[in-house]
């Protein structure tokens, strides 16, 4: 990847990178977020704006295609407090490339420059030692920008990681619990994954336990109220006069004809009320912060969800127990250590992972939920989503649409001959050099981003050389990424996302 400029394709791929760093990091956010109120939804906020922005993205070389992209899914799934604010930044940074060839150096400074202004027109009061001071600090560290696009990412994201470390000396409430402030340290993720992007550096594939903060911020027992309204002369300024004598930590963003807004309060029906009056509304969310607050203190540290998978492979089972699984054999000898591992925990719930379903799932009394994998590259898939802090039902969600957002295929090779099975169960069978080459030009690759490819234990280096080159060769869009697995059969396993 060129470190001079980036066009829109490689620019939506940063953003996918992001808010899969992000998506890796949503919990540990989740666990430093103690201001405005310690509710525990600074990382799900932040993970579901950036998946809302991905998800809209084209697939474009045009950089002003994938900023305007950007600029309406910012708004269209901006939620939560610091959601909301990361949504105005993003949309000020893409209106500033809305016209741009491609993305420079000196491009990327007045975006974020721009993205700093946006931000903090977002709320009435900018708070220092929040997100908000993390976007001026990076704005502010490409003043002057300097001629590389690397140089200048690296530069803005150790600004993102300094403000962070500043954040608990700038917000007192942050001080007394210990902690970081949580939206300032998720602008430096996706600071930090732009800057990987940038030099080919790997991503961590896991993040660090969730914290526990010393003590919590009294905050109100009111209610979250994010909703969106549409009129042709709407202002912002019409919402916040509107909206700010009902509640605090208003947070705006967009003009007409659409503008979102976050507000807490303690009557959330006098909000809607209000903006019904300025247009029509639309994705209207309303949370208990009370109940939030009580589940986010009553967290312990003993982990109650379990998840335990059954995989071949040694890289597998090294990667999944990373991940936090108890990791058994797979076949008929894990079924009977699946059981002893979900008797082991007692009535605590567990999530299983395996290819099939046994005898061990009417154990009972903890309850369980089985997710079917049929390969080890799906279940590293799922374990990649899991978070031991949320509810089983919550989880074991999360995780299908993980799984649902990755399609496996196989390649294994007997003497000169391969064989590859897609996802789609397609068949082909061709001499080694020839099956290699032409994988890529497979439909099943049309839409991927990332394609991770899993070695088994019979794996030729030549061979992982000769396939990643045929991806890269046809394919200009996806990451590429090789996993030791470890397995026995087939050779290689490739997960595409």
């Amino acid at each position: 990847m060129s470190d001079e400029q980036w066009d829109g394709a490689q620019f939506a791929q940063a953003l996918h990178m992001a808010a899969r760093h992000i998506e890796v990091h949503r919990a540990y956010l989740d666990g430093l977020n103690v201001f405005p109120v310690p509710d525990g939804d600074t990382g799900t906020n932040l993970a579901h704006t950036l998946r809302g922005i991905v998800a809209a993205l084209p697939a474009s070389d045009a950089l002003g295609g994938v900023a305007r992209a950007l600029a309406d899914g910012a708004l269209q799934h901006g939620r939560g407090n610091s959601g909301i604010i990361l949504a105005q930044a993003l949309r000020g940074l893409a209106q500033s490339l809305a016209h741009a060839p491609t993305l420079t150096a000196g491009d990327l400074a007045a975006a974020l420059r721009a993205a700093s202004c946006a931000a903090d027109a977002a709320v009435a009061s900018p708070v220092d030692g929040t997100i908000l001071s993390g976007i001026r600090a990076t704005a502010a560290a490409l003043d002057p920008a300097p001629a590389s696009l690397a140089i200048a990412l690296e530069r803005a994201w150790h600004a993102a990681r300094q403000a962070v470390e500043r954040s608990p000396q700038q917000l007192a409430v942050l001080r007394e619990a210990g902690v970081v402030d949580a939206g300032a340290h998720g602008w430096a993720l996706l600071l930090e994954a732009w800057a990987a992007l940038a030099h080919g550096r790997p991503l961590a594939a896991t993040a660090p336990p969730p914290p526990r903060p010393r003590r919590s911020a009294a905050g109100p027992a009111g209610y979250c109220v994010n909703l969106m309204i549409t009129a042709a002369e709407i202002t912002p300024e019409q919402v916040r006069r509107a909206l700010a004598p009902l509640g605090d930590s208003l947070a705006i963003a967009g003009t007409a004809p659409r503008i979102r807004a976050h507000l807490h309060t303690a009557h959330p029906g006098q909000p809607l009320d209000a903006a019904a009056a300025l247009g029509e509304l639309d994705r209207i969310e309303i949370q208990n912060m009370a109940q939030q607050c009580r589940q986010q203190r009553h967290r312990t540290d003993d982990l109650p969800l379990g998840l335990v998978a059954a995989v071949a492979g040694d890289g597998f089972a090294a990667l999944l127990g990373a991940l936090g699984a108890t990791v058994v054999p797979d076949g008929a000898a894990g079924d009977a250590a699946i059981a002893e591992a979900l008797l082991a925990r007692a009535t605590q719930p567990a999530i299983v992972l395996s290819e099939r379903r046994a005898a061990w799932y009417q154990l009972g009394p903890a309850p369980i939920a089985w997710l079917p994998c049929a390969t080890p590259a799906h279940a590293l898939a799922a374990a990649l989503a899991f978070d031991a802090h949320a509810t089983l039902a919550e989880a074991a969600a999360t995780m299908r649409a993980a799984l649902a957002r990755v399609a496996v295929a196989s390649i294994d090779i007997v003497g000169t001959r391969a064989l590859l099975v897609g996802p789609d169960g397609s068949i082909t069978d061709d001499a080694v050099d020839a099956l290699l080459d032409g994988c890529a030009t497979h439909a099943w690759l049309d839409d991927a981003e990332l394609v991770s490819i899993s070695t088994g234990a019979a794996a030729s280096p030549d061979e992982v050389l000769r396939l990643c080159a045929a991806i890269a060769r046809h394919r200009a869009t996806p990451r590429i990424v090789t996993l030791d697995g470890g397995q026995a059969a087939p050779r290689y396993l490739l997960a595409i996302e």
